[in-house]
């Protein structure tokens, strides 16, 4: 079930960039009054705008700092964890190297084991072409050919037009592999900033249980 939102999510949503610094701008009536563009249109343009975000991606490194919270099957919390990680990009896969756990910094052994890790990592995803898809992997031309998008409309998100549409998958639909049998399962909305071709949300849930 998590693999299948990610892969529902990574289609629609990539980075979620909000553009706060226009929330103080006035908006022109014509931002909400404009007519709505083709929806799967929109979405492949998300796609390629995405795609160029992620090539631009490859030139950066960030600090990840989780919180993880681990549960027992009764719901009672078993433990937490705090982790502090380097992350940068090969090919568009995010390769991890943890730095310190629950606020303790790794020993200089730990660390050359995530370094040599991580380097390891870069040079399999280095090897392979740019762009090569998963098997499980869904497109964007498989996403539409099996979800139905319905009620598109502009609201205001953080001071922005953006136009929010909402889905469900299409029972009736034929898939191939798990996640696009599963994302057959799923309804809710997205909101997409047009003008940055970007989406800036989405809430979606499964029907029934995985």
């Amino acid at each position: 079930m998590k693999a299948a939102l990610r892969t529902f999510a990574a289609i629609l949503l990539g980075l979620c960039i909000a553009a706060a610094s226009a929330a103080a701008a006035p908006l022109p009536p014509a931002a909400i009054t404009a007519p709505l563009p083709d929806v799967p249109t929109l979405l492949r343009s998300v796609e390629a705008n995405q795609a160029a975000l992620d090539r631009a991606r490859e030139e950066y490194t960030f600090r990840q700092q989780q919180q993880l919270t681990f549960y027992d099957k009764h719901g009672k919390v078993r433990r937490t964890e705090e982790r502090v990680s380097n992350v940068f990009f090969v090919h568009g896969e995010p390769i991890e190297t943890l730095t310190s756990k629950n606020g303790k910094p790794l020993s200089a052994s730990e660390l050359k084991k995530e370094q040599d890790r991580a380097a390891k990592e870069a040079v399999k995803y280095a090897a392979q072409p740019y762009g090569q898809r998963d098997k499980d992997d869904v497109s964007v031309s498989r996403l539409l050919a099996i979800t139905r998008f319905s009620n598109p409309r502009r609201v205001i998100e953080g001071g922005r037009p953006v136009i929010a549409v909402d889905f469900t998958g299409d029972p009736h639909a034929k898939t191939h592999g798990r996640n696009e049998d599963a994302i057959k399962r799923v309804r809710g909305t997205v909101w997409i900033d047009e003008s940055a071709r970007e989406v800036t949300r989405m809430q979606a849930t499964f029907d029934e249980p995985l």
